[in-house]
């Protein structure tokens, strides 16, 4: 049985779900957009895409997404349709649309993380720094 990953803060979330992730390339690129996209407010506890089992293992529950990203702004909702498609590896309808629609950084972000699922190209990396000053 789930439950809402409300214990955790965000840093530990961030771990456990890199770590959930890590050996599907397109899994650890929407878990990294998720993470680093908006200032990692997707990855706060409590978020309902977020889950925890009974082993105590966070994970995305990405099929939630779609069912709370009305409450979002347009570009935000645009992010998580992006980590929804890349998770569930659903195709999107209007890609060019969205990448008109990111600031520099994030467009920076998505190209990095579109990169990383496309071929694991290692850790996602590009010149800009995330909101915690990190490198991507």
């Amino acid at each position: 049985m789930s439950r809402t990953a409300s214990a955790a803060n965000g840093g530990e979330i961030a771990t456990e779900l890199r770590n959930w992730a890590r050996g599907c390339h397109s899994t650890e690129a929407a878990v990294e957009l998720l993470i680093r996209a908006c200032g990692g407010r997707f990855v706060e506890p409590g978020q309902p895409w977020l889950r925890t089992d009974d082993r105590g293992i966070t994970w995305l529950d990405a099929q939630t997404i779609a069912l709370y990203s009305h409450a979002v702004s347009s570009g935000e909702r645009h992010i998580l349709a992006l980590v929804e498609a890349l998770a569930l590896g659903k195709s999107l309808e209007d890609v060019g649309g969205l990448m008109a629609s990111l600031d520099p950084y994030h467009l920076r972000l998505v190209l990095a993380v579109l990169r990383h699922a496309g071929c694991g190209s290692g850790p996602i990396r590009n010149s800009s720094r995330d909101s915690a000053g990190e490198s991507l």
